[in-house]
């Protein structure tokens, strides 16, 4: 059994790009962490301009590109409010960033913390191949986990002078991976 954070809902309303410049609410369960998972209450989530050229208008994209009719929304941060089995480094209350892709974790791109370069089928990006964080709550890896620090907010972590933006989520997040890697070799 998981450890949960307050009382969690068994549906949540989440939003999907299904083209046409259209926005669509539904309802889905609240997922369940398994192994390595937690499950977020989230707290702000963002569109990018690849949101917008290969999802809300159209659907052009291929490859890491392509969307699969999920949850939208891969710039997520949230906190934790339930832990799956198997969580290291993380406990119920943690306020953390998602890294937007979670790639194989075995190629040479994703063991040197690279995984936007990551080309297996296994690569997928929050929001385009998974559901992202356009909903209540997001289940995600703790591998594409990031604590947010206390001096930044969940909505100022957007915007260029006052926190990372994504480019910038993503180097602090592979500069953790190597810091993590040499800390364990």
């Amino acid at each position: 059994m998981s450890e949960t954070l307050g009382n969690i809902p068994k549906r949540m309303i989440g939003m999907m790009l299904p083209g046409n410049d259209k926005v669509e609410m539904a309802e889905y369960d609240v997922p369940t962490p398994g192994n390595g998972q937690v499950l977020l209450k989230m707290k702000s989530s963002g569109l990018c301009g690849s949101d917008l050229k290969y999802i809300y208008h159209t659907h052009n994209g291929t490859g890491g590109a392509r969307y699969d009719g999920v949850i939208a929304g891969h710039e997520p941060c949230g906190q934790i409010v339930r832990l799956g089995e198997n969580v290291a480094d993380f406990k119920l209350g943690d306020r953390v960033v998602v890294y937007h892709i979670q790639g194989c974790g075995y190629c040479d791109e994703c063991k040197k913390g690279f995984m936007i370069g990551c080309t297996s089928p296994e690569r997928r990006a929050y929001g385009w191949q998974r559901d992202g964080g356009h909903a209540q709550y997001l289940l995600a890896d703790v591998s594409t986990l990031l604590h947010l620090p206390d001096s930044l907010t969940y909505h100022n972590r957007f915007r260029g002078r006052r926190g990372p933006r994504r480019s910038g989520v993503g180097r602090i997040y592979k500069g953790q991976f190597v810091m993590n890697k040499r800390e364990h070799n």
